[in-house]
């Protein structure tokens, strides 16, 4: 198992020729660089586009900072994209794309300050809250959970994939809190 960088570009006319020469700069250092994320099982990276684009005429159209992790095993891509990050009184709205065994699917993930402060135990200002959602994915994806998007009304036996709070999600699944606190503890998960 391995960790690899993955950048996903807007498709348009004007960028695909400019992306492409960026993706090659980017996978050429991180080839360089492989002995320094070769122990690492996970590599999330922050990836503000706008370095991308900032030779493009109307840049500002392509401009968009977003969180990105792909992991591979075993020849199965998976993609947890953070698309936007909303902050309100009593913690973080997250709205996330998970591209997982070619299914893309969109979530919104409510996460509690009083939760997130316990989960990430005192390193609070070292782990963003959009670590701790991309950990809650790579539970759900470990643990096989479908992350299709569903229609129509749940029953209560069912898990809200569409739409849940980090708290919902220890109901469904009682060793997700322990399984979170283990990797948001290891110093391998970076912001």
């Amino acid at each position: 198992m391995y960790s690899l960088l993955f950048l996903s570009f807007p498709t348009t006319t004007k960028a695909t020729k400019h992306c492409n020469y960026c993706y090659r700069q980017v996978k050429r250092s991180v080839e360089k660089s492989k002995l320094l994320s070769k122990n690492c099982s996970l590599l999330v990276v922050f990836t503000p586009c706008c370095y991308f684009y900032d030779n493009l005429r109307h840049s500002s159209r392509y401009r968009k900072p977003t969180w990105t992790m792909c992991q591979q095993q075993e020849k199965q891509q998976q993609q947890i994209e953070i698309l936007r990050t909303i902050n309100t009184n009593g913690g973080w709205m997250v709205d996330v794309q998970v591209n997982h065994q070619q299914q893309l699917s969109r979530h919104t993930v409510l996460l509690g300050k009083g939760l997130y402060e316990e989960l990430v135990s005192g390193d609070a200002e070292k782990k963003k809250p959009e670590t701790v959602i991309v950990t809650v994915f790579r539970y759900l994806i470990e643990r096989g959970v479908v992350l299709k998007n569903t229609q129509g009304v749940f029953d209560s036996s069912q898990f809200p994939i569409n739409y849940f709070s980090v708290k919902q999600l220890f109901y469904f699944y009682p060793d997700c809190k322990e399984y979170l606190k283990e990797n948001l503890a290891s110093p391998t998960i970076k912001p």
